[in-house]
């Protein structure tokens, strides 16, 4: 059972909560959509040593988009809630306690469903309508998620307030969620032979 840490995303606190951790964020960097071993996982690995042995997050980028993104959501939290039925709420990181964890947009707990939520550019919403797709690697987040959590749906909403939302219902893919399982607890066993290596 996932244990909830009640922290604002994007703070030092959540930061703290991750340190070290495999996230759901970085899930197409463990195990591709193909269900194949992914090439990213090795730099992925070092940076989880790393935070380990420092006791500090590593250096993160935010652009304009992503900043406009963030300022957006909580008006799409509420659209979502109004349309849908849910009672979503904002959490901060659901740790597994097995070396990874999730950082869910919000969760409806009563009904066991777990929100990723985007607010893009309205170019990149358009994509997401023409071509009714979501991105592979949030398909993967999405399914770690779900393997963090045990739910058995997960919505993702990408919201524009002046464009059509492009919502889907995600189910759990027990196929990728085995594999990724597989290739999360033999990153974590070489997690912590680097991290006892170079801990003295």
């Amino acid at each position: 059972m996932f244990k909830i840490i009640n922290v604002e995303q994007g703070s030092e606190d959540w930061f703290k909560a991750r340190l070290g951790l495999l996230t759901a964020s970085n899930a197409s960097k463990i195990l591709t959509a193909g269900g194949k071993p992914s090439a990213s996982i090795k730099p992925l690995i070092n940076r989880a040593v790393a935070e380990l042995l420092t006791g500090k997050k590593e250096d993160t980028f935010k652009s304009d988009a992503m900043q406009r993104g963030n300022d957006l959501e909580s008006s799409a939290l509420d659209f979502i809630n109004f349309s849908m039925g849910y009672d979503f709420k904002e959490v901060g990181f659901m740790d597994s306690g097995l070396g990874y964890g999730a950082s869910p947009d919000a969760l409806d707990q009563s009904k066991r469903v777990g929100l990723e939520l985007k607010c893009p550019l309205a170019s990149t919403q358009v994509e997401y309508l023409i071509t009714k797709k979501i991105p592979n690697n949030y398909m993967m987040q999405i399914q770690m998620s779900l393997l963090v959590s045990n739910y058995e749906k997960w919505i993702f909403c990408s919201y524009h307030p002046d464009l059509n939302p492009f919502i889907v219902e995600v189910e759990r893919d027990e196929v990728l969620i085995g594999l990724l399982r597989c290739e999360i607890e033999r990153a974590c066993q070489e997690i912590k032979k680097k991290y006892d290596l170079l801990k003295e």
